[in-house]
């Protein structure tokens, strides 16, 4: 069903070539993210030599830091928006300046001692605030370019084909570095991969900021002559609210909607378990596995195709039976997988590259489809409330996606220490090779387990989403609507 009345006045067909140039900016969604959330940690103790609980706090604050902002920035996106029309200029907001900070993360502190520790800890936050200002406006532009499920579905599909490869360059390229420029010191490669990076993910970037319609096309569209029905439904948009910045007014009143309570918990289960995996995988793959720069280059193209291959199948699965199924089943065989890998060995390429298949199975499904969770989200706040807080919705969404790294950083810091790892790169003790199994293998897979629990508990189907889908346009025409068929998706009236 091909559906009309988003925010754009646009139909719920796209045309190809809008989804690629759309699909691009997901560069500036992974690439920064692969990087900080692997590397930024091995980096301060590999090559600037800082202690590792201290650098997995440096790592921990500049996480909590990006959950703390995203509601605010939530809100400021969602009226800057209403103001214009278009997500572009607050994606160009955070473009520029996380291109730079990119940029100096990994350039050696002209300070040392408690300067240092200053620095990385400034432009760490930094870094994480302009990375989900143009993030969170990346993703929204998602939900307002159609209202369709199938459509919302395929664009994300066409999302899920770039992250491979984009997250590749993210996770490979220290390793891609080190192998192209054996000759150049550490130092220097970690700078030449902070530049390549930042280069291709900006570029890429500006291309889809261009999809986003200029404040100038969007007063165009709505001077069309177009069907009365269009017209009626636009008018009523105007009216429809977006949120003010009475903060937790707005964040307790989305609170109340129950699937994205479910959401949160899902999140949650897999951003710890994706959290530790990152913290800690690097680390295995040198020290467990000692494997060299070019065989982990070699295991992230592998993940990279693994990856392709899920994405692939997710999506149509998804559009056939609804993401609910899909999710159960996902979170349920990656705990159960990834359990079973810690009574085994995961001492060799082949056994990484399982267990790395293993979380792929929940990894590409979710980062490829979670935002449309708060697409019908915003959809199910418009038809109660009468507002469209969609970058509110998934910056709410967004705290908790920040949680498990948080909380990852933190105590992988810790874990390393206790475990007897020496910071520095130097060879390491079998205490360490023997305690790293657990913290990949086990803590993960119990947690996903607990993410499948709450999947069956989410409330949205697909055929309760149709159905809400045809009464939210009828509601914006000022026509008569039903609640029939999503009575059980509306927050509960006292």
């Amino acid at each position: 069903m091909k559906n009309k009345g988003n925010l754009l006045g646009l139909t719920g067909e796209m045309s190809l070539w809008q989804k690629i140039r759309y699909s691009l900016g997901n560069a500036g969604d992974e690439l920064p993210y692969a990087i900080f959330y692997t590397y930024f940690m091995m980096y301060l103790t590999e090559v600037a030599g800082i202690d590792a609980v201290v650098a997995g706090v440096i790592s921990a604050v500049a996480a909590a830091c990006d959950g703390l902002v995203d509601p605010a920035l939530g809100i400021f996106s969602d009226n800057l928006y209403r103001k214009h029309g278009t997500r572009r200029p607050a994606m160009v907001m955070g473009l520029g300046p996380l291109a730079i900070v990119t940029i100096l993360l990994f350039v050696p502190s002209p300070f040392s001692g408690t300067g240092q520790l200053v620095y990385y800890c400034f432009f760490s936050i930094l870094f994480v605030a302009f990375y989900s200002l143009y993030s969170m406006n990346f993703v929204s532009m998602g939900a307002e370019m159609t209202d369709s499920y199938e459509e919302r579905n395929m664009l994300r599909l066409l999302c899920g084909l770039t992250a491979p490869l984009f997250a590749y360059l993210g996770h490979g390229g220290p390793q891609l570095a080190q192998a192209i420029l054996p000759k150049m010191n550490l130092q220097g490669q970690w700078v030449a991969t902070g530049v390549s990076i930042t280069i291709i993910y900006v570029i890429c970037c500006v291309i889809c900021i261009f999809v986003a319609l200029s404040p100038k096309r969007v007063k165009e569209l709505r001077a069309e002559g177009r069907e009365l029905r269009e017209v009626r439904s636009e008018e009523n948009i105007d009216e429809v609210k977006v949120s003010k910045l009475n903060f937790f007014e707005n964040v307790g009143s989305v609170l109340k909607i129950k699937a994205l309570r479910v959401e949160i918990i899902m999140i949650l289960s897999f951003t710890i378990a994706n959290g530790f995996f990152y913290a800690l995988i690097a680390y295995a793959l040198t020290y467990s596995m000692e494997l060299n720069a070019a065989q982990q280059a070699t295991y992230w193209a592998v993940q990279t195709v693994i990856y392709y291959a899920a994405v692939v199948l997710c999506v149509p699965v998804a559009n056939k039976f609804g993401k609910k199924p899909l999710f159960i089943a996902c979170f349920a065989i990656a705990g159960i997988s990834m359990t079973a890998f810690y009574f085994g060995s995961v001492q060799s390429l082949l056994a990484a590259t399982l267990l790395m298949a293993a979380f792929t199975f929940i990894e590409a499904p979710f980062w490829t489809l979670y935002c449309t969770w708060g697409y019908e989200i915003s959809d199910i706040d418009e038809f109660a409330n009468g507002k469209r807080r969609t970058s509110l919705i998934l910056s709410v969404a967004s705290v908790f996606i920040k949680v498990g790294p948080t909380l990852s950083f933190i105590f992988s810091g810790i874990i390393l220490k206790s475990i007897g790892y020496v910071e520095g790169g130097v060879s390491q003790a079998a205490t360490v090779t023997e305690g790293l199994h657990g913290y990949i293998t086990l803590l993960p897979g119990l947690v996903l387990v607990v993410g499948s629990i709450a999947a069956l508990q989410y409330p949205v189907t697909r055929k309760g989403f149709d159905a809400l889908t045809k009464a939210l346009e009828a509601k914006r025409a000022g026509e008569e609507y039903s609640t029939e068929g999503f009575e059980h998706m509306l927050p509960k009236e006292k």
